[in-house]
């Protein structure tokens, strides 16, 4: 399930912040529509005139185009998209070796928006997808290390093909990454599946065997969707998953930027736009920040296996991407999230410790 928001980012203008910083009283709701509204000309000292109109006119039309997308059903109605061969990679012959020693960076990276009928599509999926191949583009991951699946391409099959098509070139000493945007369904209480564009679903649990086979050492999961970050059956030792979501909540796309806040702030804005593309955990610092300062309550959330930093450049890659800013200060204190309590996850019963929205549990 997927909600999406209508308006766009916040303004980054110091008028915006004086007058967010000066109307503190007000709600982080309405200090959010102030940053969209057209301001009243601002005198030297930071007055601002009367912004009631204004608060008034953005917030009617921020409902206005506010829709909740209801959870993918137990059964689509209508014909599922027309299948699309996947890449001829897929074709080749994908069976895992124990003795895999492939190296540098390899991943896998699915979109979908078109599922079966038309009543529970989504429009920001396949942007997501495009987005993160075009951040390892920029981090210098050679195409033929890379596997991109978008809308007819993504069948049960399919998908778990891609996984073993990964698991089959990342050996030990490389990189790995999967990355998935598009519809998730909470079937019940800490189990969640991924749904596929002819209707299919590929649960926590399959996933997480798949994966199993990846023999890298250091790897990245990505949920770009709902209730994401019940994916946890995917993690282990020097794994890091990322998602758009906790695992009892909605992730949201914005109709104007095109695209989930994770993808916006964590991949385009992060990794695509230079501004803290260090490691996946730089990347998500600064989504972190950027949508506490923009959207609150948008935030992404985190669970951190590795034993440091995770870098995605393939070793003695140069990236393409523009130069490294500083990442947002002072950054908020980030809200609880509304992850499971650590017992109530399979696996989760050795010690981690948590900083804000990400739970670190090394050596597991």
């Amino acid at each position: 399930m997927i909600a999406i928001v209508g308006g766009g980012p916040l303004a980054h203008d110091p008028r915006t912040h004086r007058l967010n910083t000066s109307q503190g009283a007000q709600s982080g709701a309405v200090s959010q529509h102030l940053a969209l509204a057209p301001l009243d000309p601002v005198s030297s000292d930071g007055a601002v005139g009367d912004l009631a109109p204004a608060i008034e006119t953005i917030a009617a039309s921020r409902k206005q185009n506010e829709a909740v997308i209801k959870q993918a059903p137990a059964q689509f109605e209508g014909p599922a998209p027309k299948s699309v061969a996947p890449p001829a990679a897929l074709s080749q012959n994908s069976s895992v070796s124990s003795q895999s020693t492939g190296t540098g960076t390899w991943a896998v990276v699915v979109g979908v928006n078109d599922y079966p009928g038309s009543q529970d599509d989504l429009s920001s999926a396949v942007n997501d997808a495009d987005d993160m191949a075009q951040a390892l583009d920029a981090f210098g991951v050679s195409d033929d290390h890379v596997i991109v699946l978008r809308d007819g391409q993504v069948t049960r099959n399919t998908l778990l093909d891609s996984v073993g098509w990964l698991a089959s070139h990342a050996g030990p000493d490389s990189v790995a990454g999967f990355f998935y945007a598009g519809h998730v369904r909470k079937t019940s209480a800490g189990n969640e599946e991924i749904v596929t564009s002819d209707g299919s679903a590929v649960s926590d649990r399959e996933l997480a065997n798949a994966l199993s086979r990846v023999r890298a050492n250091r790897s990245w999961v990505a949920i770009a969707a709902c209730y994401g970050g019940g994916f946890t059956e995917v993690l282990r030792p020097g794994r890091v998953l990322s998602a758009a979501a906790s695992a009892d909540s909605l992730a949201y796309e914005n109709s104007t930027i095109g695209r989930s806040y994770m993808v916006e702030y964590m991949i385009r804005q992060a990794i695509i736009q230079g501004r803290a593309s260090a490691t996946v955990q730089t990347a998500f610092n600064y989504a972190v920040a950027g949508l506490q300062r923009d959207h609150p309550g948008r935030e992404p959330v985190q669970v951190d296996h590795g034993d440091g930093a995770l870098d995605l450049r393939p070793p003695g890659s140069t990236t393409r991407s523009p130069a490294e800013q500083p990442e947002p200060a002072p950054e908020p204190s980030p809200p609880p999230t509304t992850e499971p309590p650590a017992s109530d996850r399979p696996g989760d019963n050795q010690k981690c410790t948590r900083k804000g929205l990400v739970r670190y549990c090394p050596g597991r």
